[in-house]
């Protein structure tokens, strides 16, 4: 115990040493002398003393004190399931969070009343939407739900105004200073016109046309690009190899750790979520749907294959059955990495099995909002600027293109893009500046038809 308490005066924990030794003693003495780590049932029974005794709080508080001391008894290794244990004592099982049809399904009843029943009929179709059936009034769920939202924020003017509910040209046109003059941008103003007559043309008033509202539609659409920043482009697109590094270096400082605790799991997750994020540049969403063994599974070393569903991607709703795919990475470092991510930190949250769980919400995953929240903190604090997931799709067509040869066309397939000219006018921003010299590492080319990434 002694050698014990001096290492801890000498390191990080010096503050802490009085609180860490007295957690040792109140809690281990038995195990210490025995020389053996206490087991995950030992440490619950522990806790559940020590919280009777002292309260949840102040035990949780003295076991997180306990873990470090024991660290430095037994090895952070050896020690990393108490992470796992304070974690579920802390933290209960959540309800699942509100799929996006339950949303939809919410939010329709914020629409007046005698919207409701085409507005229910229309969810019902495209819910339960299967091929084969007509696609006619089929949206995918969320842009069912701006839709509802827009026509809602719609409803409430018209009340506020005594206009009619349905739309006109001058009603639109009064509509949109109204929201302007509520600081929303005019690109979103042009978004908001077209969803409500997409609302009253597919659902409320079938067959609805108007062409002045169309042309006050498509005047502010057209405001939109004219006022639009150039969001693509500037100080945001760091390197791609850039970003691909930093996710590594997160994962070696959750290495360095002196405690394998759940910080030092949620830093290894959150390096992980960095180089998927630029080896498989997806949107949010479809990053958040990786599981192990089912979309995303480690064959043969060096091989990663991943495998995402219509549903995890940005397709209309009548094509997400026919539109996922597999991707194969031949990535040596990514295979190593996913394998110590699976048996000493992914366990440290939950017995699940999603690749990026959530911290607060025990079994579940991280949503894509909290994804882009993630990243966009990190690479604020690490570039000074915040990129968000999506603009690391631009860094990748970017760095395709200044660095391999045909490198449009390398981009367009490992983006997913129909057309070499979609990625061009989309994502790639080259500069001349060759900021990542060895991308050829990293950014495969095509094989067979399809791409693959070897990072």
């Amino acid at each position: 115990m002694e050698q014990v308490e001096r290492a801890l005066s000498e390191g990080k924990y010096q503050k802490n040493v009085s609180s860490i030794m007295c957690a040792l003693r109140q809690a281990l003495a038995t195990e210490i002398e025995s020389g053996n780590a206490p087991s995950p049932k030992r440490l619950r029974e522990i806790l559940e003393r020590r919280s009777d005794e002292i309260g949840h709080q102040s035990a949780s508080t003295e076991f997180g004190y306990l873990q470090i001391g024991a660290a430095h008894i037994w090895g952070a290794e050896e020690t990393a399931h108490f992470g796992r244990v304070l974690r579920e004592f802390r933290v209960s099982e959540k309800a699942p969070a509100v799929t996006k049809w339950e949303r939809v399904e919410g939010a329709i009843p914020t629409l007046p009343r005698e919207w409701h029943q085409p507005m229910f009929a229309c969810f019902k179709t495209s819910n339960g939407w299967t091929p084969g059936k007509p696609k006619h009034a089929v949206w995918s769920p969320d842009y069912f739900h701006s839709v509802v939202r827009a026509l809602a924020r719609w409803a409430q003017w018209c009340g506020i105004e005594g206009s009619s509910l349905t739309p006109t040209g001058q009603a639109f046109d009064a509509y949109a200073s109204y929201l302007v003059d509520s600081d929303v941008t005019p690109g979103t103003v042009g978004n908001y016109l077209d969803r409500i007559i997409s609302g009253f043309a597919v659902v409320l008033q079938p067959g609805f046309s108007s062409q002045a509202c169309l042309f006050v539609r498509d005047e502010w659409k057209e405001r939109a690009k004219k006022s639009a920043p150039k969001t693509k482009s500037g100080n945001q697109l760091v390197s791609a190899k850039a970003i691909y590094d930093f996710g590594f270096d997160q994962i070696e400082m959750a290495r360095k750790m002196p405690v394998r605790n759940l910080s030092a799991a949620i830093l290894f997750r959150n390096g992980l979520l960095h180089i998927i994020g630029i080896a498989l540049p997806e949107r949010a969403r479809a990053l958040s749907h990786l599981k192990f063994d089912t979309t995303i599974c480690l064959l043969e070393f060096p091989l990663v294959r991943v495998s995402l569903p219509g549903s995890a991607l940005k397709r209309r709703q009548t094509a997400k059955h026919r539109s996922g795919y597999t991707k194969v990475f031949e990535n040596p470092k990514l295979w190593e990495v996913l394998v110590e991510y699976r048996s000493d930190y992914r366990p440290i949250f939950d017995g699940g099995n999603c690749l990026f769980p959530s911290k607060n919400a025990v079994g579940q995953r991280l949503a894509s909002g909290r994804i882009g929240q993630i990243v966009g903190n990190a690479t604020k604090k690490r570039f000074g600027v915040r990129i968000t997931i999506h603009r690391f799709r631009d860094n990748v067509a970017t760095d395709a293109s200044e660095e391999l040869e045909n490198g449009a066309m390398i981009g367009a397939g490992v983006l997913g893009h129909k057309s070499q000219e979609t990625m061009e006018r989309h994502y790639d921003h080259s500069t001349g500046s060759r900021a990542a010299k060895d991308l050829a590492d990293f950014v495969g080319s095509k094989q067979n038809g399809d791409e693959e990434l070897k990072l």
